[in-house]
């Protein structure tokens, strides 16, 4: 059932719309080899005791390349793609934090408070995992510098202007 479900909805609604939005923005051709449609379709008839076997997920893929892949490959733990936010926040990016976070205009908006953001940017210069907590302050405050602070859009009838129109070429 699981499987029916990540074939349906998990892949086709959230994974694959994610890796192929990602790599069409940057020029990446991506394959998910995994996904072919021959290995999927002999993966639907392999049966649920052995899809899942002492609560390990993957046996018999992992037994069928065993001696293929090295074990170390095989039997790590899974984790994720993690970028390296609290590097770059403590590197090349601690002036871009301060810059954004700190600045006349985030303070002058009076949203977000200046002194705990100080807090966190000296907490996770002190080694505190703050990364996600600072990325979500930046995102937000990029936010609002897109959507709170540009100029209102002027009513044009019952339509919103937001810039001048332009020309259409024949």
């Amino acid at each position: 059932m699981f499987q029916r479900h990540g074939l349906r909805h998990s892949l086709p609604l959230d994974i694959l719309t994610k890796v192929d939005r990602m790599s069409m923005a940057h020029s990446i051709e991506a394959r998910v080899p995994l996904l072919d449609h021959k290995l999927v379709e002999f993966a639907s008839t392999v049966p649920a005791e052995l899809q899942l076997r002492k609560g390990r997920t993957k046996d018999l893929f992992k037994r069928a390349l065993r001696g293929i892949l090295p074990d170390e490959i095989l039997d790590r733990p899974k984790h994720g793609f993690a970028v390296a936010l609290g590097g770059w926040f403590r590197g090349q990016l601690g002036p871009v934090v301060r810059d954004l976070l700190l600045s006349d205009t985030c303070r002058r908006r009076g949203i977000l408070n200046t002194a705990y953001i100080e807090r966190l940017i000296r907490g996770h210069e002190q080694g505190q995992q703050l990364d996600f907590h600072l990325w979500t302050l930046i995102s937000f405050e990029l936010w609002c510098r897109t959507f709170l602070d540009r100029p209102a859009a002027k009513p044009v009838g019952k339509f919103l202007r937001t810039s001048a129109p332009q020309a259409v070429r024949a």
